[in-house]
């Protein structure tokens, strides 16, 4: 884990799904976010955005017992979250995106500029994975 002063320019992603990891981390540096940190590990994900401040966090999501936990600490936080999830179906927050897998960079877009307050659900089930 690595250890991050508190900044506003950071960006947070984590996936299990190596590929997946790599085109969100080239989809935030393409876009100048921030200095993107990659973390496959979902519960140091979930401690790296407790104890910093991210602008935006691309999570995406395991297939595991402890996703209802990890969706509920995540939901809490005031990071604008983009998750990723394979059908898309998760209760939404306020600056709680979900987008369905393949995604594109399109979908991406539409993310992280949704950022009004409300959560949204962006279902893409029809369409390929963003081109590295």
């Amino acid at each position: 884990m690595q250890n991050v002063a508190p900044r506003e320019d950071l960006v947070l992603v984590s996936s299990r799904k190596i590929f997946e990891a790599a085109d969100l981390a080239d989809f935030a540096k393409s876009r100048s976010l921030g200095e993107v940190i990659v973390e496959s590990d979902t519960e140091r994900a979930q401690v790296l955005l407790s104890e910093n401040h991210f602008s935006f966090a691309f999570i995406g999501l395991p297939d595991t017992e402890r996703r209802g936990t990890l969706l509920s600490a995540l939901a809490a936080g005031h990071t604008h979250i983009v998750l990723v999830d394979d059908n898309g179906a998760i209760p939404g927050s306020p600056g709680l995106r979900v987008l369905s897998r393949p995604f594109t960079d399109s979908d991406l877009e539409g993310a992280i500029r949704g950022n009004d307050g409300t959560s949204a659900c962006v279902h893409t089930a029809s369409q390929t994975s963003p081109a590295a």
